[in-house]
């Protein structure tokens, strides 16, 4: 089962995240600011099937630590060091960017051109774009959208997107509407089942926690649930139900229709 707070979890279930940018992502070291606090440098693929090992039916997901300033140093190292050898692929888009189907279209080269190498893919802000790391092939993915979300009184809904559940002032949002309510009210992530929705609602760091760790289990859920779907070889009905999303559907569609050429 995978564990919480930075430790390795297994391939096939798992998402590497952060809470705001850390370092480049890999083994686990100390951070040499005489703190012991870990970060994640450039990650080697490993041979005895343990850690970040691709599956063949998902990117491996590993939530990563906050931001350190031995981190951001080990980062520089390990750049300057490692040059260009690890493609790490981003999801996020900036201001200007290129339209997602030109995002696509380059992950999907590059996928084809390092056929033997472990991909890495930031910016995977929620659970649709989950799905489209995984169908692309990438091997590993990382997110800081569990915590950032948290922080700003928003839950993710498996399928549907970022929904506000905590008014925090300066943070807005799309609102849930009534069959999205009894959709968290019924949600057995360990936050909802032992402090309910009024848990997500409240402010300060209980709040804040209980939405992060609502979150975390909500990307884990469907990094799960993609990966069973695709071994069942249903993922294409499947997807078309589960997935309420007006911005990413078309993508996956896109995706899907590029596979079948």
């Amino acid at each position: 089962a995978p564990a919480v707070g930075g430790e390795t979890y297994p391939a096939d279930t798992a998402a590497r995240s952060s809470a705001g940018g850390g370092c480049a992502r890999g083994r686990r070291r100390g951070s040499g600011n005489g703190s012991g606090a870990p970060c994640w440098l450039p990650w080697k693929r490993r041979g005895n099937g343990s850690g970040l090992k691709r599956s063949g039916m998902g990117p491996a997901f590993r939530p990563k630590r906050g931001r350190s300033r031995g981190c951001d140093q080990a980062r520089e190292r390990e750049q300057s060091a490692v040059g260009d050898r690890w493609p790490r692929p981003n999801l996020l888009r900036a201001p200007k960017a290129m339209p997602y189907t030109e995002v696509l279209d380059s992950l999907q080269r590059v996928r084809q051109e390092f056929t033997r190498k472990q991909i890495h893919v930031f910016g995977i802000g929620g659970t649709a774009t989950l799905h489209l790391a995984t169908l692309l092939g990438m091997d590993s993915v990382d997110s800081s959208g569990w915590r950032n979300r948290a922080a700003r009184g928003l839950v993710q809904l498996s399928g549907r997107g970022d929904r506000l559940v905590a008014n925090l002032g300066s943070w807005c949002g799309r609102e849930l509407n009534t069959d999205e309510w009894e959709i968290l009210a019924a949600c057995p992530c360990p936050a909802c089942k032992q402090f309910g929705v009024a848990g997500l609602k409240k402010h300060g760091i209980q709040g804040f926690c209980n939405r992060a760790t609502h979150n975390l289990w909500t990307l884990l859920e469907e990094a799960r649930q993609i990966k069973e779907h695709l071994s069942l070889g249903n993922y294409e009905s499947w997807y078309e139900q589960h997935v309420d999303n007006s911005i990413y559907r078309p993508l996956i569609d896109y995706v899907l229709q590029w596979q079948r050429r």
